[in-house]
This record gives structure tokens, C-alpha cells and sequence, in this order.
């Protein structure tokens, strides 16, 4: 066939022309993903995505300040670290899902709603929160500065690589503070560490925190994902849910600090008890552990809304604690407010918080407690054989004021005697509880809360002695109950026993006392000063609880509840030889390894991380988080994390007015049922410090706690010693999964439904 010169050049032209149209139409393809966050491809010797790190929406007007540019650091089989080295960013790539997580948002350039200083710490890798030196007193809020500013614009990113990974010093001219930083590629993630003894300071400035990638991994305002926050038993926080909080979310790890002095307070709180968060994004996470520091960090969330364009969680760590006072209470033409901050410095070499990249299946909340369950079984979590028991809080003894001809004194009530005690087991059991575990508060020196630190572990005479103890004993060995005696090492209210409330007791950035308090329910203002106590020193609690080990050991007592020191941790403000609250859990963890190492068992209530190596049991597990603002709802992670590996019960029963609910909770993940309770009615306890004993008289909750025992315990059977693998929120009702293939399914809402063949009525619980 042949074609006239005009025809093929025609063709020629037509062919060109498709290719360019090809050409441009591949062009708006890749831009089209890499304006979704990824530009993929494929390597030529593998299956596995690759992408590389893109910044969007720039322009040749854009600002070299705000440009990024990536360089290879280190590479492993599953994740890549890149860095600007020029700016202080860095970026991680999942080799497997092609997902890169940013330090600061990539898209940073589009974005039309965070607007001021707020706009400059979202573009920051470090933020850090300080107090000028010359104005700490009459100081209202903590300055802060961030890297942006304050580093790149002034030539303060100082670089060097490092093995597997980059080194970055953030130098803050202006405020004179140097901030070294390693980040170091991991097999499916990276480390990074502040280097704290290598951090520099002007005298004329009081560091107080630093933010550590405040925006690493953030969600746009149109991501599709959620932030975890550990508060309590675990929430979510969906991206873009438009709630406006005043300050987004920022709570301690284990809980808010016990040596600042506070005037009011809710009674029924939620803390942060793991040193972790996370975010999720379509099907990618990224999961953060803080394996160095946690005891002095603090965990910080923003959720998208009209005032901030991005989804962030990060934490902190609190080089030291602001506090304030209040001067001539009484005089209001001469009251003021006096702020200053601790000066003991935390000893940690290192802060460090390792992020874990999930996908797939296993990119959310479950995959992140499956994460954090490996690292903790690396630090020594141990698999404990589990029971589908019903756990007893006992109130042994209390004290109250009395008066004799006018004379006031203080008198012990006996709540449970240990004949008593038997009693309330022995009628349990008659009623079909079969395997019970009972923990026994207030058996020794003084009652449920310490007069005196204890000296000894001899059982109270008022409650029947030593030898009615060891009764008791042998009956729940004989009936195979469990039984752990409570001990507090850690509040007092008197000297005594060698300890003096002045000397001994834990101070406050004043050089104060601290002390803590009971809060009315009402108005949540402090009770009279008769309810006020005091924590012992950390740097004392070494001698003590090893003293008292012995005696424990002496008495053949190989089960032991440390309820307070579980779920408590603090400082000592003392200038001359106090304690930051870094170095106290330090402490906690060798005074647990000592137990330990005795073979005795250790129960706790609502435990804080640190204790999971050493727990057994641990009692009142959290079944919700705070309630925050910003919160969309609640997951079982704290459940999810331990169910199969310790013995967990759930929050008290019998104390609550919400016990079909409560009862609910535990069902939805195989937690078995906890009461607490007293023999006496709880009337003796009227005008007492301990009034919120109320609902506990034995005889009020017995034939409930039979119900609800019976009710719970196939599912118990059927769950023991089992882990959990998957978990789902629909709508009204929960869907749990465990490793044997029973599932487990709650129905919250009042309608009857069907879920996977079965028919679900309201308010209740089946599985399968």
C-alpha cells in the first residue's frame, strides 16, 4: 500500500500529536496522585510499591523557607527516612503500602485555615515552651517558640548523618536554647531521640517542654482517619469533627502531677496510663511508644476544625512543672497570683519516642495495642495463667472521729472483720460463685487510709488479729479464692513510725508541703484540712517498702496488692534533694522487681503502664476515657492490650449507679466482674472521710453480683486465657473478636437486632 508524502507527514502529525496528549494526560495522572499525597511506581526487581517524597502546591513564588527537599538517609526492607537537611524535616516512607509520613504537612502551602502563630508550629519539628527568667513570678501563660521560626528562618539547623539515620540541632538563637535530636530508621519505623544532657540553655530562659514532631503524620481537612488517645481505656478522635476546645487535648502520662497543690477537682477523672497515641489514615498508621522518658511526657491532640486546617498527636517532655500560688487569700485589695517552676531536672539521658508503621489489616486501634503488647512483652510482660473469677474489694477498717465526755478522738470501726470476710465469701459462694478473687483494703496500721506510714504488716486487732487473718487464709486456699492484702507505702496523714509529715512528706515548687485533698462531689472544692494527706519522699520509698518486704516475707504473705502505687506517681519540688517524676517510676520499677523476685504475686487497681511486667491482677480497669470535647468515642485498648496476658476486672459494680452498663463493658471484652464492699452498713460511715463508701453494705449488692455472675460466666469460660484480635464499634452494637474463634457481640442500644445470623436483643450480650 502506498501513501503520498502529505498523507504520512499527516499521520506523522497525528501520531505526535497523540503522543503529547498521552504525554499530558500520564502528567496530570501523577500529579493527580501526588496531589493526593503519593506518587507511585514500581521497582523494576520487586513487588513492593516505591514512592519519593513530594512537597504540593508550590510554585515559583514560593518562599525557599518554606520549600522541602529530601535526601536518602538509611533504608531497610520495609521503610525509608529521608531528610531536608537544609530545614530540619523528615519523612518516612512505607515500602510496603507506598504511604510517607511527613514531619510537617506536605500540603502545607494550601492550607486556609490555621492562620497565626498557630500556622508556624504546625510547619515546626520542634516547639519548645519557656518562661523568661526575670518574669517567672508575675508570668500568665508559657511562651512559646517554634523551629520554623526561630531555626530555619535564622540559620539554627545544624546537620550530620549518623548510622541509620540523621542528626538534627535545632538551635533557638533568639531564646538561647540548643536542641539536639536523632532520628534513627528502625525495621518498620524510627526513633526519635532528644539528647537531653547535650541541650543547651541561656540562664536567662526556664525551659519548661519541648514538642517533639508536633506534626509528624498530621491529616489534612479532608483526610479520611482518626487520632488515638490513651486516655482511660482508649479514645478517638475522627478527623475533621469540627469540635472547638479551648487548648486541644494535653494530659501527663500516669496521670496529673500529685505535688501541685490543686483547689478544685472532679472526683471521677480519667488519666493517661501508657505512654502512647496514634493516628490513622485511610488504611496506614502511625503508631507512637515513648520507650524513653515516658514518666516525664506528656501526651497533646488537635483535631481538624474551623480554627485549625489539620488532625495532629504528639508529645512532650516536660523538662519541669509550672505551678502557682496564691498570695493573701483573705485580702482582695492585696491577693495575687505567684507562678514559679520546679528546679529539679529530670536525670534521663534521652527522651525517646519510637513510631511503629501499620498497614492494611492491621493499620488501627487493635493493630496498635497488638504493637504495643509485642514491645511490652519484650520489657517483660509475662503470659499469666487467667481465671474467670469474681473479684472482692473488702474495706477492712476505717477511722473516724469520736467523742468521749466531750473529748474528741479517733476511733477504728471495723467495716470487715476476717470472720466476717469469711462469711462474705462463704454466703457467695452458697449463692453459685464458685472462683472468686478478693482483695482485702485496710487490714493493717490504722484502716483503709494511713495515719501513720506502716511500720509492719501485723493485721488489726479490731478486726481479729493475726491469727483470724491466717483463718481466713486457709479458707480461700481450701475453696481455691484468691486473696491479696492491700498495702499504701505511699500516703500518710501523722508522723510516726520514723516519718515526720514535715520532713518526710513530698513539697510543692514553694518549698511547701504538699498535701492532698478530698473533694466535695458538689461544687468539686476541697473538703476540711481533717481529710488531707501527705506523700511520702520518693528517695525515702526504697528503705521502706524493702524493710517491709522482709516482714512480708517473714509472714509467709506471697500475695500482695500495691493499689496506690499502681495507678500514682510524683514529684518531690524540694531543691536541695527532691525527686522529678521520671526518676520515681524508676524507683516503683525496683521496688517491683523486688517483690518479684520474692515470688509474690502483685495485684493493683487501674494500673499505670510501668506495673504490667509485674501484675497478676489489676482491678478497676478503665471502662471509659474522660469524656474529653473533642472525644467521638471510646475503645477498649486497655482491655484489648492485656485481656489473655493478666487477670483484669472491671470498674466496681456496686459503686456505681450504671451497672447494666458497666456490665456491658465487660461482656464487650471478656473482663470479668468486680464488686467492693463492707459487712457493716455503710451508715457508721456517715460524716467520715470515707462517705463515698455509701453503696458498699455487702447485703445490698449480694444477690445483683450472683445475678450478673452467672449471667457472665460461660462467656468467661469461653474467653479465659484467650487474646483479642479484632474489635469493631457499629453503630449500636460491638463486635469482638478472640484467637480461640469466639465472638463476642453487645448490643447497647434499647431495639432488638440481627448481626451475623443472631438475634441480638436490647441491652444485652451473645457469642459464638
Amino acid at each position: 500500500m502506498h501513501f503520498k508524502r502529505g498523507v504520512i507527514l499527516k499521520l506523522n502529525l497525528e501520531y505526535r500529536c497523540l503522543r503529547i496528549l498521552r504525554s499530558v494526560f500520564l502528567l496530570f495522572m501523577i500529579l493527580t496522585f501526588a496531589f493526593s499525597g503519593n506518587v507511585k511506581c514500581f521497582a523494576d526487581n520487586e513487588n513492593q510499591k516505591k514512592t519519593n517524597p513530594v512537597q504540593l502546591y508550590v510554585d515559583a513564588n514560593t518562599e525557599d523557607e518554606y520549600l522541602m527537599t529530601f535526601d536518602k538517609v538509611s533504608e531497610t526492607s520495609d521503610a525509608v527516612l529521608y531528610a531536608d537537611k537544609k530545614r530540619g524535616h523528615i519523612a518516612l516512607e512505607n515500602k510496603q503500602s507506598g504511604k510517607i509520613w511527613y514531619s510537617v504537612p506536605n500540603d502545607f502551602l494550601n492550607d486556609q485555615i490555621t492562620f497565626g502563630d498557630k500556622r508556624s508550629e504546625v510547619y515546626s519539628d520542634i516547639t519548645v515552651g519557656y518562661l523568661n527568667a526575670q518574669d517567672e513570678n508575675t508570668a500568665v501563660d508559657i511562651k512559646i517558640a517554634n523551629s520554623h521560626n526561630e531555626c530555619v528562618l535564622n540559620d539554627g539547623i545544624k546537620t550530620s548523618d549518623i548510622e541509620n539515620g540523621v542528626s538534627i540541632a535545632y538551635d533557638f538563637k533568639s531564646i538561647g536554647v540548643y536542641i539536639p535530636v536523632k532520628y534513627v530508621l528502625t525495621e518498620n519505623g524510627f526513633e526519635a531521640t532528644i539528647e537531653l544532657k547535650k541541650i543547651k540553655c541561656s540562664k536567662d530562659v526556664i525551659l519548661v517542654n519541648i514538642a517533639l514532631l508536633p506534626s509528624f503524620g498530621a491529616g489534612n481537612s479532608s483526610a479520611q482517619g482518626y487520632l488515638f488517645i490513651p486516655d482511660g481505656c482508649g479514645a478517638l478522635v475522627n478527623y475533621n469533627n469540627q469540635v472547638v476546645t479551648e487548648s486541644g487535648y494535653h494530659s501527663y502520662v500516669y496521670g496529673k502531677e500529685l505535688a501541685v497543690e490543686q483547689r478544685e477537682s472532679k472526683n471521677v477523672e480519667e488519666s493517661v496510663k501508657m505512654p502512647v497515641f496514634g493516628l490513622k489514615e485511610n488504611d496506614d498508621t502511625l503508631f507512637a511508644i515513648i520507650v524513653s522518658g515516658d514518666a516525664m511526657a506528656s501526651i497533646n491532640a488537635e483535631n481538624g476544625n474551623s480554627e485549625m486546617g489539620y488532625n495532629r498527636a504528639w508529645s512532650q517532655a516536660e523538662q519541669r512543672i509550672v505551678s502557682n500560688t496564691l498570695l493573701y487569700e483573705d485580702d482582695w485589695a492585696n491577693r495575687s497570683i505567684i507562678t514559679k517552676a520546679s528546679r529539679n531536672l529530670p536525670q534521663n539521658k534521652y527522651y525517646t519516642v519510637r513510631y511503629v508503621m501499620l498497614s492494611g489489616e492491621k493499620a488501627d486501634y487493635v493493630g496498635m495495642a497488638e504493637a504495643y503488647r509485642n514491645y511490652l512483652i519484650d520489657k517483660g510482660l509475662k503470659k499469666h495463667n487467667t481465671s474467670s473469677a469474681l473479684a472482692l474489694s473488702l474495706y477492712g477498717a476505717a477511722d473516724k472521729e469520736a467523742y468521749f465526755i466531750g473529748i474528741p478522738y479517733t476511733k477504728t470501726l471495723p467495716l470487715t472483720t476476717f470472720a466476717q470476710a469469711q462469711e462474705i465469701l462463704n454466703q457467695l459462694k452458697e449463692l453459685g460463685i464458685d472462683n472468686i478473687s478478693a482483695r482485702y483494703v485496710g487490714w493493717t496500721n490504722g484502716g483503709i487510709l494511713n495515719s501513720k506510714l506502716p511500720k509492719n504488716v501485723n493485721a488489726l486487732k479490731q478486726l481479729g488479729g493475726d491469727k483470724n487473718l491466717n483463718n481466713l487464709r486457709e479458707y480461700c486456699e481450701e475453696n481455691s479464692f484468691g486473696l491479696s492484702l492491700d498495702l499504701d507505702i505511699l500516703r500518710f496523714r501523722k508522723s510516726g513510725n520514723g516519718f515526720s509529715k514535715s520532713q518526710d512528706a513530698a513539697k510543692t515548687v514553694f518549698g511547701s508541703v504538699a498535701k492532698r485533698h478530698k473533694y466535695l462531689r458538689s461544687v468539686y472544692s476541697e473538703k476540711s484540712a481533717e481529710y488531707d494527706y501527705r506523700l511520702i519522699k520518693p528517695s525515702e520509698l526504697s528503705d521502706l517498702s524493702n524493710k517491709l518486704l522482709k516482714k512480708i516475707d517473714s509472714k509467709n504473705i506471697k500475695s500482695i496488692s500495691l493499689s496506690v502505687l499502681g495507678s500514682n506517681i510524683y514529684s518531690d519540688f524540694d531543691e536541695k534533694e527532691g525527686t522529678y517524676r521520671s526518676e520515681t517510676v524508676k524507683i516503683y520499677e525496683e521496688l517491683l522487681k523486688n517483690y518479684s523476685d520474692k515470688n509474690i504475686a502483685l495485684s493493683f487497681d487501674s494500673a499505670n503502664s510501668y506495673t504490667f511486667p509485674y501484675a497478676e491482677q489489676i482491678f478497676s480497669v478503665p471502662a471509659f476515657s474522660g469524656g474529653y470535647g473533642m472525644f467521638d468515642c471510646d475503645v477498649p485498648f486497655y482491655q484489648i492490650l492485656l485481656h489473655g496476658y493478666i487477670d483484669i476486672f472491671s470498674e466496681s459494680l456496686s459503686s456505681t449507679s450504671e451497672k447494666e452498663q458497666l456490665f456491658l463493658k465487660a461482656a464487650e471484652t471478656g473482663v470479668n466482674l468486680h464488686f467492693d464492699g463492707m459487712y457493716s452498713d455503710a451508715s457508721v460511715l456517715s460524716n467520715s472521710k470515707y462517705d463515698d463508701l455509701y453503696s458498699t453494705t455487702f447485703d445490698l449488692w449480694k444477690d445483683e453480683a450472683a445475678k450478673y455472675y452467672k449471667e457472665l460466666s460461660p462467656l468467661l469460660e469461653a474467653v479465659k486465657g484467650s487474646v483479642i484480635t479484632d474489635h469493631s464499634i457499629n453503630g449500636d452494637y460491638t463486635k469482638t473478636v478472640f484467637d480461640n474463634g469466639v465472638c463476642v457481640y453487645v448490643n447497647y442500644g434499647n431495639t432488638d437486632i440481627n448481626v451475623d445470623g443472631l438475634s441480638l436483643k436490647g441491652r444485652s450480650f451473645v457469642f459464638k
